[in-house]
Order: structure tokens, then C-alpha cells, then sequence
């Protein structure tokens, strides 16, 4: 369907993505796809500038004022004329004493943020505000994965430092011109799904998806192989720091990524637990290949199933090649959403009980002020392994991130299936795999 204007709303096909999940959502809301992010900012702070900063940003940005729903039996975005209200709020924490600030924080924002939001009728964009002294705030962005990835933060933190410093000038010059719009890309996916690579991509994962099935870590657990429910559980973890030279050197040896490296150390490790030699996770790609998206406010990830045989014996470099080899041909048929070759492939995405997804963090980007505050993470010591509801994977969910120097991560998995002593020695095993993998 062609975008529709009625005399409130926009309204528009969904992307492939936001179907698939607008559907599971309403059937069996996630909270893992509500997405918090937290900054600092330590100087002087206009909270009544930012609240209409926040404004400008949503009715510049369509996704940040889009909900979803079934009009005339068909499941559109509905791209509102103003967002609905209320998208900010604030609370006042400044007489907490210090030691017990971080959780009357954390249950302010669990209190405001929620576990699951209605995406007919919510804001899906909220931003929250927590004084904890003078000139010394915390601020609370959430999104939900259906209008936003991981890169829309950064885009939205960005736009909303442009509006507030025009706010705090008073507002007279007008704003940056019209950002891209993701009723836009949704068409450029429907018009790249009747074009002549749908046929091509369609084929090629039907092969690679043929044989695929589960890995099946099996629990360590009474019933752990079918507990009688979750309980998702998220553990940090960091690598030891001599694995992140290594594998830079290894990278050069084998004209390889990290990103690659890495994986292939995980399957070699998933195949010694699934004992054959045949594996396959999940992984995420993002599909920002072109310049007139990186301004895009949007969720346009795409899902692919990476699969290999790994080589008996012959060291490290077989696998990495294989991987790799995986890796390329993915990235070249990532024209069309997975949930779409998933349905005309006749696949089931539980056929992949394992998760990798890796990141890397790019070059230092200018830092991002509100006036003359910048905007800082904000972190605060945590345990590192606590109960997330949603965090956990149907297996295991293993996440990687490279930061300059450093190689950490987390691993998801359902606490009712497998111990954290069994989690321990995973991660000990992988440390193993890596160093075998970047050493060899």
C-alpha cells in the first residue's frame, strides 16, 4: 500500500522487521526490546528547554512519533501529526543520600520505563530526567526496537544537542532540513522484494538454510533440557587483555576481521559441545550501506543464520576461512529482510538456539553537549550477573564488544537450564578457543 494521509495520522506499510514484530509483540511482549540508554550530564541544565528540545526532535523524526497497528485489516505505521504526550518526564532524587542514589535511580526509571509498551497507544520514545544534586543529572532515553537500533540512539542524542542549543538561543532560526524517513526505506525494501535480487538472495538461503538445526547445549540442571519456565539471566564478563593484541595480529595473519576471528572460535567451541561438526548461530547485520541513511532514526538490522562445517583437525586458519567465507557471502545477500526469506524458505528461526553478535566501537566521535555540559555514559557498579527478564536466549546469547583496547561481553542464557558454574566454564572454554584460534 501507498502511504495514506487522514486528518490526523500518516499512514504507512510496515517494514518486514516491524511486521514480525509488531506480530510476536502482540502476542508475547518482549521487554528485552524496550531499549534504555543512560547519559550524564554535569553542568547546568534548562529541564523545561530539554522537554521541547525533545519535542522538535519527535516531530522532525517520524519514527520517534510512529505507532502500529491494523487499519482496514491492514497493519500499517501510523506516523501521528504531533507525538502523543507525555515523552518526557522528570524526578528529583537530590535528597537521597549518595549511596543510595543508584537505586532510587534505577527504580525511577523501572517505574516510568515499564516492561512492555503498548505499540498502538504508548510513545514509543520517552525521556526521562533525574536530578541527583545541583547541575548533576542522569537522563533516561527509551525506545523501543520496532522505531530504533543501537545507531538511532546516537543519531537522536546528536539531533537533540542541535535543538536544544537552538531553543537555548531562542528558537528564532529555523531547524536543519527534513531527516530521512523510514516510510522511505520501508519502500525501497518493498521495491527491492519484486526486483530481480529477491530471486538470487531467496536462493541462496535456501541452501544455506537447508540443513541447519539447533545446536542444543544441553543444561546441567535437574529438567534443564525442559524447564518448566524461564528464568533469562544476563552475566558480563571481560577477556584477558592479552587476547586483544592477539587478535589484531592474527586479523593481519588471516586478512580476516575480529569480527570473524571471534566466531570462529565460538563455533569451533559449539561444535565440541553439540559434538559434530556442523554449527549455526544467529547474528545481526546492520543494513546502513549508504550515505542517505546514516541520519535515519529506524531499526534496520537484519537477522542472518551463519552456518559451517568445522575442520577436524588443521589448526585455526581452515575455520577462519570458512567463517569468513560464511561472513562475505552473508553480507552480500542482506538486500531482504530475514522474516521475509524465512517465510518463502519455509524456515523456523528456533532452528538456531545460539546467538553471536559482535561489535565494534569506530573512531572517537565529537562529544555531545547540552549547552556546555556533555553528555557522558553513566555507569554504575553492578554485579555482574543478574536476572533481566527478557535478557536470555531460547540457548545461549553471546555478545562481544571491542572498545580500543578492551574485549568484553555478555552472555544471555535461561538461569532454569544451566547453572553459573556451567556458565563459568563456557566462558573459561571460549577464553581457550579464542586464544587456540588467535595463537595458533
Amino acid at each position: 500500500m501507498d502511504p495514506i494521509t487522514t486528518d490526523t495520522d500518516i499512514l504507512a506499510p510496515m517494514s518486514d522487521l516491524q511486521r514480525h514484530w509488531w506480530g510476536s509483540e502482540r502476542l508475547f511482549p518482549d521487554p528485552a526490546l524496550v531499549m534504555p540508554t543512560m547519559v550524564r550530564v554535569r553542568g547546568p541544565l534548562d529541564v523545561e528547554v530539554l522537554g521541547a528540545a525533545v519535542r522538535a526532535v519527535a516531530q522532525r523524526h517520524e519514527a520517534l512519533r510512529t505507532n502500529f497497528g491494523r487499519v482496514d485489516g491492514k497493519p500499517v505505521q501510523i506516523i501521528r501529526r504531533r507525538p502523543l504526550e507525555p515523552i518526557t518526564w522528570a524526578r528529583d532524587i537530590s535528597d537521597v543520600p549518595e549511596p543510595e542514589q543508584p537505586a532510587a535511580l534505577r527504580a525511577a526509571v523501572a517505574c516510568e520505563q515499564g516492561s512492555t509498551l503498548d505499540l498502538a497507544r504508548d510513545p514509543l520514545m520517552k525521556l526521562g530526567v533525574v536530578r541527583r544534586a545541583e547541575n548533576d543529572f542522569v537522563l533516561a532515553l527509551t525506545l523501543h526496537h520496532i522505531i530504533a537500533d543501537g545507531w538511532s540512539v546516537d543519531v537522536q542524542w546528536r539531533d537533540l544537542s542541535r535543538q536544544y542549543a537552538r531553543l537555548l538561543r531562542g528558537g528564532r532560526e529555523p531547524a536543519d532540513g527534513r531527516p530521512p524517513r523510514m516510510r522511505d526505506w520501508v519502500a525501497r525494501e518493498q521495491q527491492t522484494a519484486r526486483g530481480p535480487k529477491a530471486a538470487t538472495e531467496i536462493a541462496y538461503w535456501r541452501r544455506v538454510l537447508r540443513e541447519v538445526r539447533p545446536v542444543g547445549i544441553p543444561g546441567d540442571l535437574p529438567d534443564g533440557d525442559a524447564p518448566s519456565r524461564r528464568r533469562p539471566c544476563t552475566r558480563t564478563f571481560t577477556l584477558p587483555e592479552d587476547l586483544r593484541a592477539a587478535l589484531a595480529a592474527s586479523a593481519k595473519r588471516f586478512r580476516a576481521t575480529p569480527h570473524m576471528i571471534t566466531m570462529a572460535a565460538f563455533m569451533k567451541l559449539l561444535a565440541q559441545y553439540a559434538q559434530r561438526p556442523d554449527v549455526a548461530v544467529m547474528t545481526l547485520f546492520n543494513r546502513r550501506l549508504v550515505p542517505e541513511v546514516a541520519d535515519l532514526i529506524g531499526c534496520v538490522l537484519n537477522f542472518a543464520v551463519i552456518a559451517v562445517a568445522v575442520p577436524q583437525d588443521g589448526g585455526p586458519g581452515p575455520l577462519v576461512r570458512a567463517v569468513r567465507s560464511a561472513l562475505l557471502d552473508a553480507y552480500e545477500n542482506q538486500e531482504l529482510c530475514a522474516q521475509r526469506i524465512w517465510r518463502e524458505a519455509g524456515f523456523s528461526p528456533a532452528s538456531v538456539d545460539v546467538m553471536f553478535i559482535f561489535d565494534q566501537d569506530g573512531p572517537a566521535r565529537e562529544r555531545i553537549f547540552l549547552g556546555d555540559a556533555a553528555l557522558e555514559p553513566y555507569a554504575e557498579a553492578e554485579e555482574n550477573e543478574r536476572e533481566r527478564y527478557g535478557a536470555g536466549a531460547p540457548g545461549i546469547k553471546f555478545r562481544l564488544r571491542l572498545t580500543g583496547d578492551k574485549l568484553t561481553g555478555a552472555i544471555g542464557y535461561d538461569a532454569n537450564r544451566y547453572s553459573r558454574p556451567f556458565i563459568d566454564t563456557f566462558l573459561d572454554a571460549y577464553a581457550r578457543s579464542l586464544s587456540e584460534t588467535v595463537l595458533g
